[in-house]
């Protein structure tokens, strides 16, 4: 089997030329693409978002601020991952785009504010600060209060991605995994409470010019191994054109194990069923056991989002660049399916 193109960026370079076009596919270990949204040509294509999620052995924790151009979208949402149970908060206004940070890796603040609303992340080295006062109609009050620990200087999964026949779309991804999550969730009387001995933080970043309709699958898992080393897994298939890299990656400590391709295979009838993963260099062999399908449905004028985020434990084993072996049991992790017209 001839192997598959991996191309990796390994020093700064403008992610777009004048034209708007991708200046050069691949994969990187951080942020050395330079986004310059000014080169845009398709304004009203614009996606970007900040998103994070923290899970532990009961709860997950879903935050996010984006935009799509002429639509922003803010919210959290805290469910039971063994019994469905869930809580949810937002925002969404028409032609109103959120000034979001070109640099995912950088100190910064990001803020959203109206009359009964304010989430805020605040990145400060390795340390990123998630914070939610809000309050709705149906007499909801959130308070989030959270600190992500990563590892300093860790590096995560950064992919700049074409899509075939569109020369002004692309994708940039940073996904970060590494992160040890302390804090509570307040909603109305009840207390969640996240601790860095079980609960896992990642980051999804995305800044883009897609096509409108589009498809994709996303897994990751993040554990605590008997070594005392944290280790976490990332891979995707499905979006945009993957031949000059794609963006599975293994993580132990703060260090990234570059994998090739990785076949996904589920029962698109029962999302519950054991899923199989294996990679196309036979360095990954998971199998995961479903929990729970957060399934998300969402229809909003010309917007249609259709999601199985299926929960579950993965068992198998997953082999390093140097050749070392990690086995994983009862790892837990999820794997999504999302077919979306935005």
């Amino acid at each position: 089997m001839n192997k598959m193109k991996q191309i990796e960026i390994k020093e700064k370079i403008d992610l777009l030329n004048d034209d708007g076009s991708l200046q050069k596919a691949g994969f990187a270990r951080h942020l050395y693409f330079n986004y310059d949204s000014s080169k845009i040509k398709r304004k009203l294509r614009i996606k970007e978002w900040d998103f994070y999620q923290i899970i532990n052995d009961d709860y997950c924790l879903q935050m996010n601020i984006g935009h799509i151009t002429y639509i922003s979208s803010v919210s959290a949402t805290l469910f039971n991952l063994k019994t469905g149970k869930r809580y949810n908060i937002g925002v969404m206004k028409l032609f109103q785009k959120i000034e979001m940070e070109k640099n995912g890796e950088k100190n910064h603040a990001l803020e959203y504010q109206n009359k009964n609303f304010i989430m805020k992340f605040l990145v400060n080295d390795n340390v990123r600060t998630l914070s939610l006062s809000a309050y709705n109609k149906k007499h909801q009050n959130f308070e989030i209060s959270l600190e992500l620990l990563g590892i300093e200087n860790s590096d995560g999964m950064v992919i700049a991605t074409p899509f075939r026949k569109k020369p002004q779309c692309f994708y940039l991804n940073y996904k970060q995994n590494l992160f040890l999550a302390q804090g509570k969730v307040i909603i109305n009387e009840e207390e969640f409470i996240f601790n860095r001995s079980n609960s896992y933080g990642l980051l999804d970043w995305g800044r883009g010019v897609w096509p409108y309709k589009n498809e994709w699958l996303w897994g990751s898992g993040t554990t605590m191994l008997d070594t005392g080393m944290l280790f976490s897994f990332n891979i995707g298939k499905g979006f945009g054109d993957l031949s000059n890299a794609t963006e599975n990656m293994l993580f132990l400590n703060g260090i990234a194990h570059k994998i090739e391709e990785v076949f996904i295979d589920y029962d698109k009838n029962d999302y519950l069923k054991d899923w199989k993963f294996t990679s196309s260099d036979h360095r990954l062999n998971l199998i995961m056991k479903p929990l729970y399908d957060n399934y998300t449905s969402t229809n909003f004028l010309i917007i249609a989002m259709k999601c199985h985020q299926v929960f579950g434990f993965f068992s198998g084993n997953f082999i390093l660049d140097d050749g070392r072996i990690i086995e994983v049991k009862n790892m837990l992790g999820f794997c999504e399916v999302c077919n979306n017209r935005w």
